[in-house]
């Protein structure tokens, strides 16, 4: 019952006040404590991180008061789940997947976490797109491109070996660098190969020419001498057969990536780290970005203000370093950045001030 029918109808009324007009202003000071009582438990439900209870322009507040500012692309449903969900987040503090998941909520996405002791971290997309069986481990730059980009024949007659195996009619096979830029993809062996016919492999289904495949599209390659349980993943979104097909790499542990590497950072032409190194883990750490970060200064101090803040305080941030030109790498075989294990080329380094 409300406050304006009860203060009407309770039994302890005078005769006197319960008549036209006296019955109006008595029900007129109910009606003020249904007011008080709404805006009590408007106040109340506001502090609640939950778009149904409050008001959408309420939940920046409640992200500032949980140190958990929206992220650049974030719907309000979507950050207010976030906030609902702040403690358990906090729990995770100092891991590699939290730092990285915050900055990605923050807009820097595909970023790498690359510890002084040459491990590297990466984000991953938790469910398997596709699998192949193998993957051509070695550059396919002398095969034909035909049918419109959409076979790949070797240039000999007789068998192929795929990653220490030979491949057999109808194996899926990751092809990771062809004869151009946009022939990287999974493609079926549809003619085996003999000694009078060479192989013949075709591009598989959802890796037709014209299909778009988005970023962190992953493949598991189920077999092969060398890379049989490893995963890979596309760099950017794809049109095949007209973008340039470029592939992560790396192993996948419960939604995160990890691999290792080998390189030196050369900075101003001096000697920088020297990754592989047997260094503690979380002793120092950079973050990179493979390609599109660019930013400003003011995008550079967010991303050092949040790796501030979700970083373990005796880790040492060294900096963000962007490469410009895109330069493949993971684990193994393309243990090393750029010639010779030295960082150079077109990169951007952001030191941490």
């Amino acid at each position: 019952m409300s406050f304006e029918d009860w203060q009407l109808l309770r039994p302890e009324n005078p005769p006197w006040m319960r008549g036209k007009n006296t019955g109006a202003l008595v029900s007129g000071l109910g009606k003020v404590k249904d007011e008080l009582v709404a805006r009590l438990r408007a106040g109340v439900l506001e502090r609640f991180p939950d778009t149904a209870l409050a008001g959408d322009d309420a939940l920046d507040y409640k992200g500032s008061e949980r140190l958990l500012p929206r992220g650049a692309f974030e719907t309000s449903a979507a950050y207010a789940t976030r906030l609902r969900q702040a403690f358990e987040a906090w729990s995770l503090a100092g891991g590699h997947g939290a730092l990285l998941r915050q900055l990605e909520l923050a807009g820097f996405q595909h970023g790498y976490l690359i510890q002084s002791n040459g491990i590297w971290t990466h984000l991953a997309n938790p469910v398997s797109n596709f699998t192949a069986r193998y993957e051509a481990v070695g550059a396919l730059t002398a095969w034909i491109s035909g049918g419109g980009g959409s076979t790949l024949t070797a240039p000999v007659n007789g068998t192929q070996v795929f990653d220490g195996a030979v491949a057999a009619l109808n194996d899926v096979v990751l092809v990771r660098f062809g004869p151009t830029p946009q022939s990287p993809g999974l493609y079926v062996v549809t003619q085996a190969g003999d000694g009078t016919h060479p192989v013949i492999i075709t591009r598989r289904t959802g890796w037709q020419v014209g299909n778009l495949l988005t970023t962190r599209t992953s493949i598991d390659i189920t077999d092969g001498a060398t890379m049989k349980g490893q995963r890979w993943e596309t760099l950017s979104a794809v049109t095949v057969g007209t973008t340039a097909t470029l592939f992560e790499h790396g192993l996948l542990v419960d939604g995160v990536m990890f691999g290792d590497t080998n390189l030196m950072i050369s900075r101003g032409g001096r000697r920088g780290w020297f990754f592989g190194d047997p260094e503690s883990f979380w002793s120092k750490f950079l973050l990179l970005f493979t390609y599109g970060l660019s930013p400003t200064s003011d995008q550079v101090r967010a991303i050092n203000a949040t790796v501030d803040r979700w970083k373990p305080a005796y880790a040492v941030f060294f900096g963000t370093v962007e490469i410009i030109n895109q330069e493949l790498w993971g684990w193994p075989p393309e243990r090393q950045w750029g010639t010779g294990g030295v960082w150079g080329g077109v990169s951007n380094f952001y030191p941490p001030t």
